[in-house]
């Protein structure tokens, strides 16, 4: 939890933060939360910048992952048969655990380097269902990736922005490099 800060204080943060001598932190969740939830009048009101075309980026990368989950399992039900009875409840399942749990740790790299490998993998199974895989793949790469943007986005703004700092001070960490 940060401190409440003046604006010098801020500025002091700002440069600091420019420098690479100071990191702040807020949670994924909460960024994603802020872009999807907070309107736009709200934001641009409050710290007198625009964050449109970063709110439209996390909707359309939220909305567009879960429209490839949507037609895994469409593939799933129409190659599996009877057993689709089992596997798509099963499958939207681990997509929601597996999307809950991934989406707090992790760093972009790590997340690209696991997608190829699940890719890969899933190119091993019989063609009918390796679509289906692959796109279950690509739809938790591509809203992992929707909530990493929306924490760089919302922690740069709080860097240029005293009033957003100032409103979301409660949930940031300010990490400093020791001296």
């Amino acid at each position: 939890m940060a401190e409440l800060l003046s604006r010098d204080e801020h500025d002091t943060l700002r440069q600091d933060v420019e420098a690479k001598l100071a990191r702040i932190k807020i949670p994924r969740v909460l960024a994603r939360q802020f872009y999807t939830r907070v309107g736009h009048r709200n934001v641009r009101d409050l710290t007198g910048q625009s964050q449109r075309l970063h709110k439209s980026t996390i909707f359309s990368l939220i909305g567009f992952s879960l429209v490839l989950i949507l037609i895994s399992l469409i593939l799933l039900a129409r190659h599996s048969g009877f057993a689709g009875v089992v596997a798509i409840p099963l499958t939207g399942i681990f997509w929601t655990i597996l999307a809950g749990f991934t989406t707090e740790h992790g760093k972009l790299p790590r997340t690209i380097m696991l997608t190829v490998l699940a890719l890969a993998a899933g190119q091993l199974l019989p063609q009918a269902y390796s679509w289906s895989v692959s796109l279950f793949v690509v739809s938790i790469f591509i809203y992992h990736t929707a909530h990493i943007l929306a924490q760089n986005f919302l922690c740069r703004l709080l860097i240029e922005s005293y009033d957003a700092f100032d409103m979301l001070a409660d949930h940031i960490e300010i990490e400093r490099d020791a001296d």
